[in-house]
């Protein structure tokens, strides 16, 4: 490549997604020069399996790799940190409409307000790595808003399940993610809302200048997927990200 096609060479490292890539280059060393290339970038982590996590109580969650992450493919449902202590908040969803808890939460796993998933007492305690383990199984870590932005690229389609979704709104479920329409606690209405047409889940965000968190949020029939905010005391989903 030539010296003038530093601004093409740092395309070509920014280039995320595997796959074939034809490239046209210019530069100016001796009078204006031209050639194109035909390069694959592959992605190292394709072939690099993901184990399942199991939890303090013994629940095991299978996980996919989705771009370089391995994330867990279901709905968190553990009642202890990793080091046995109890997890505080813990919601089922219920309702008028859907009051078979023990059913609930067997498809769409428990709720948790932003504290307890964070684990209030080690919120500080941060990995190595930088990462948040909070609620999540030893080895794994909470997600942050970019790991959220990043699989949103995916879009809606390719991550929710094509099951349980009102009106038969359910995805293609392309990248195994299998989000499922969890509802929510809302904890200024002191209720249970949207199962089967919504699901929310905690990132590890922390804004000094609010007492809001910010969460991931797929809402039926939109295609688009969004990063939102709410107070602490909401109940939502958790999934973990594999420490690696």
């Amino acid at each position: 490549l030539f010296e003038d096609s530093v601004k093409d060479v740092n395309m070509l490292l920014s280039l995320n997604n595997a796959g074939w890539y034809y490239i046209e280059v210019e530069g100016s060393a001796c009078g204006l020069l031209q050639d194109s290339l035909l390069i694959e970038v592959i992605d190292p982590w394709a072939n690099v399996p993901c184990p399942e996590a199991v939890d303090y109580d013994g629940n095991v969650y299978a996980s996919v790799r989705i771009d370089r992450y391995c994330w867990t493919q279901r709905n968190l449902v553990s009642e202890h940190y990793s080091d046995g202590r109890d997890i505080p908040d813990i919601m089922a969803y219920t309702s008028d409409i859907y009051p078979d808890v023990a059913y609930n939460v067997s498809i769409f796993g428990l709720l948790y307000t932003w504290m307890s998933a964070m684990d209030s007492l080690r919120m500080d305690s941060v990995l190595v790595s930088g990462h948040h383990q909070g609620i999540c199984p030893q080895g794994w870590y909470l997600p942050d808003v970019d790991q959220y932005e990043t699989l949103s690229l995916h879009g809606a389609s390719a991550l929710r399940s094509p099951l349980y979704w009102i009106n038969e709104s359910g995805g293609t479920n392309e990248t195994m993610f299998s989000a499922l329409p969890a509802g929510f606690y809302h904890g200024i209405h002191k209720r249970y809302e949207n199962l089967l047409g919504e699901t929310r889940f905690w990132s590890t965000f922390i804004d000094k200048n609010s007492e809001n968190q910010y969460f991931f949020k797929m809402i039926f029939p939109c295609s688009r997927l969004e990063v939102d905010e709410s107070c602490r005391n909401f109940g939502y989903s958790i999934r973990c990200i594999l420490e690696e």
